[in-house]
């Protein structure tokens, strides 16, 4: 139970801070609307560290089903706690959207653009190239997971692993984030999505169901790469699955390159010449 608890008031708070941001930009009459996409970063960025921080004096969180993963991987989380790490994971994050969308009503009922509210909850892709969103979600979910456990070992004061955290965050969502909006972040996901198709007025969040499905496949699989790549090369442990794991994603890099030529026309080559 207090596993769950813990999950849950994280993610909670992370999807409090992180939708409201997002409310605060987006929605019409707020105080901050249209401003620059890097307040967005930010205020997620600052949701995780927060989130982390707050939590940690009472056994800490996870936040991230990816985290709880890459953990029962590596040894350090049983199946059934893996359960009900991702039950308060996603419950929290349901609960914490909902709150956003009753505590900005006002201003959901204000904007007519559909899309713009969708965007409040979840993380609508620029691209829409499935290879291509395949691979973004596997690389940034691997950077922002390898870099966490890294954290986490090397490092053992609470403060300076929640500042390292956000500083991750920050720097993945500006580095990978305008293409897929870098969910890194199943629960971050599923729960907001969730509210979007329940509340009425709004474009629901299952609007493009192959995307979504690949959005979140590729988190999966950058995360357990993640967990795979720390233990061969930080802990020199081998685990079988860590060369399917690698034949998989070179898999995807092959799909990318092939779906890629098939949108190069020979006169493009012709022109550049």
């Amino acid at each position: 139970m207090e596993i769950f608890l813990r999950e849950f008031f994280a993610c909670c708070l992370l999807i409090m801070i992180g939708c409201g941001v997002s409310a605060n930009v987006l929605l019409k009459g707020t105080k901050a609307p249209a401003r620059p996409w890097f307040i967005v970063i930010f205020g997620w960025a600052i949701g995780y560290g927060l989130s982390y921080l707050l939590v940690e004096p009472f056994g800490g969180a996870h936040i991230n089903p990816l985290v709880s993963i890459a953990y029962l991987i590596l040894g350090d989380v049983y199946w059934i706690e893996l359960v009900i790490y991702l039950l308060g994971q996603f419950t929290g994050s349901f609960i914490g959207a909902l709150m956003i969308y009753f505590y900005y009503i006002v201003h959901f009922q204000e904007t007519f653009v559909a899309r713009r509210k969708l965007q409040v909850f979840l993380p609508t892709p620029g691209n829409e190239n499935i290879p291509s969103l395949l691979f973004n979600e596997s690389v940034g979910s691997f950077t922002f997971v390898f870099a966490l456990l890294n954290f986490i070992h090397f490092h053992t004061t609470s403060l300076i692993i929640a500042i390292l955290i956000s500083l991750i965050v920050l720097t993945t969502g500006i580095a990978f984030g305008s293409s897929v909006n870098y969910a890194n972040n199943p629960a971050r996901d599923l729960g907001p999505r969730l509210v979007s198709f329940l509340v009425p007025n709004m474009e629901k969040g299952f609007y493009r169901t192959p995307e979504f499905i690949f959005q979140i496949g590729g988190s999966i699989i950058g995360g357990i790469y993640a967990a795979l790549f720390f233990q061969r090369i930080v802990l020199h442990v081998y685990h079988p699955a860590f060369w399917g794991i690698t034949v998989l994603m070179i898999a995807n890099l092959i799909w990318l390159l092939i779906q890629d030529r098939k949108f190069i026309k020979p006169d493009d080559f012709k022109k550049s010449s």
